[in-house]
């Protein structure tokens, strides 16, 4: 991400193994338009790149450089990485809240499988919306979201039960909570 630019061509990413000695290229402006630089610009920019050429619990030396309309390069200090593989869920899935019943906090863990839309919400027994504890894209992998028994108005609700409904996916998970003062 830049604050701005001055004369940016663009990005060049490079690459090693950490016990190796040699750098390689692995991604430029000249081959990712993900990377072509804005020139002259007073706006910052966000620019990505995805390695998927890695090995599991393997460490990269990572180093960008960028190059100017004057073909001069500057490269930045390197980064360390060391890749582990994930144990990401092959499904929604919603675990059972806890402490349950609570005083004064609820943890609710869920993971989803692949970027999505979730959305968490707590309702009462006669079905009117208490909270809303997520809303928004979530990233693959397990979440967990803690609630501290206030409703959408920042009062604190008063004993009894609670049901979390979490959509995801085109799927409805809920959970009955209890609270007790």
């Amino acid at each position: 991400q830049t604050e701005s630019e001055l004369q940016n061509v663009g990005f060049i990413i490079y690459k090693k193994l950490k016990e190796d000695s040699n750098w390689t290229e692995i991604a430029s402006y000249q081959t990712d338009k993900a990377l072509q630089g804005k020139g002259n610009s007073s706006q910052g920019s966000k620019y990505h790149f995805v390695d998927s050429d890695v090995t599991e619990n393997q460490t990269y030396l990572y180093r960008l450089a960028d190059c100017d309309l004057s073909g001069k390069v500057t490269l930045h200090p390197s980064i360390e990485i060391t890749f582990v593989k994930q144990n990401l869920p092959k499904t929604f899935t919603v675990r059972n809240a806890y402490p349950n019943p609570f005083n004064p906090t609820i943890t609710i863990k869920y993971g989803v499988p692949k970027k999505t839309r979730v959305k968490m919400e707590v309702f009462d027994l006669r079905g009117r919306k208490v909270a809303t504890l997520v809303q928004g894209w979530q990233e693959p992998g397990w979440h967990a979201i803690t609630w501290d028994g206030l409703n959408r108005l920042g009062k604190m609700v008063s004993s009894g039960t609670y049901i979390v409904r979490i959509k995801a996916l085109g799927k409805i998970i809920s959970r009955k909570i209890v609270l007790l003062k």
